[in-house]
């Protein structure tokens, strides 16, 4: 495995309206985290992990689903 750094990334619900969506932009900006974390995230049913392409996706979910099994935790990865 590549070298790996643990970022505390925070992911975002993305709602319809695009004020919503500036707000929380605008408040990540200045330090504000409103996301959810990996923990947060991996009690949800479901999710949609959207970026640009080469944001390094893929490699966020092997590494996490490496943590879980690790943890002797369920992970599922289809690539």
């Amino acid at each position: 495995m590549d070298s790996y750094i643990q970022l505390d990334r925070q992911f975002k619900t993305i709602s319809h309206s695009e004020e919503s969506t500036l707000n929380s932009s605008l408040l990540s900006t200045f330090g504000f985290n409103t996301g959810l974390s990996w923990e947060n995230l991996l009690k949800k049913y479901r999710c949609v992990i959207l970026a640009e392409a080469g944001a390094g996706k893929t490699f966020e979910l092997k590494t996490m689903a490496e943590t879980l099994v690790k943890q002797n935790r369920f992970a599922f990865l289809y690539v």
